[in-house]
């Protein structure tokens, strides 16, 4: 294909989804699920959170971790029935979440929007290097 081709394969294909995060309301079990948020979103989140001097992982990604990937996920999450959850409702479900679920949010979104694909790029370039390698044999 071509880069052009790509780039519209690309656009059109569904993006990718975390998996399901569960939460407890009141009692009652709930599975949130999130998608990648578009790169020019996530890169302007991030550039309006400064990293905190005091706080290690804001130092290790460069900006304020925590901020970033609570501000994505109303923009991104949903429940995982498909369901939308209001701006209005992420304002307090935000705090009503425990430590851990608020990590399992994280971790999440921050996996979708950083870590996968910084690894889908790494495999990638090693198996062009590799199909180079071999084609030079």
């Amino acid at each position: 294909m071509s880069f052009l081709e790509d780039l519209a394969a690309a656009h059109e294909k569904p993006k990718p989804k975390s998996e399901p995060v569960s939460v407890m309301l009141n009692g009652t079990h709930y599975e949130l699920v999130f998608e990648r948020a578009d790169g020019d979103v996530w890169a302007e989140c991030v550039s309006r959170h400064p990293a905190r001097e005091e706080s290690k992982i804001d130092l290790r990604y460069g900006y304020n971790f925590n901020e970033v990937v609570l501000e994505i996920a109303p923009k991104t999450g949903r429940l995982v029935d498909g369901t939308g959850i209001g701006a209005d409702a992420w304002t307090v479900l935000i705090p009503t979440l425990s430590g851990a679920e608020i990590g399992r949010v994280t971790d999440a979104i921050w996996a979708l929007n950083e870590w996968n694909p910084a690894q889908e790029i790494e495999r990638a370039k090693k198996a062009s290097k590799a199909g180079s390698k071999r084609k030079s044999s």
